[in-house]
């Protein structure tokens, strides 16, 4: 194998890199929104119990789903924060690396 293949064979890492990070963004949004339709339709349920069990069906259904739904939309913008630089610089490293392939050809 010449350098050529071995220059290659990394830029398709760092590809393969770029959709990892693209799904760990994507999976951690679709967490978020399941977490929020959870929540939803448990808010919705809670309107259909009368006023005196209220508060234990906020005690036990809605209270885990809106400290689970706050838990993952907080991890969701460290996540989203964390993701978008490493996918700046991945993107960096590939638009690099793509030019050395290129240099390599001539």
């Amino acid at each position: 194998m010449g350098v050529k293949t071995k220059i290659e064979e990394w830029l398709e890492e760092l590809r393969e890199e770029k959709k990892e990070i693209e799904s760990r963004m994507a999976q951690a949004k679709v967490n978020v929104e399941v977490a929020q339709v959870k929540f939803s339709i448990a808010y919705d349920a809670q309107g259909k119990v009368s006023q005196s069990g209220k508060e234990d069906f906020y005690n036990m259904y809605m209270k885990n789903l809106e400290d689970n739904r706050n838990s993952l939309v907080d991890n969701y913008e460290k996540i989203k924060e964390n993701n978008t630089k490493e996918l700046k610089y991945v993107n960096v490293m590939i638009e690099q690396v793509e030019r050395a392939v290129k240099d390599l050809d001539n």
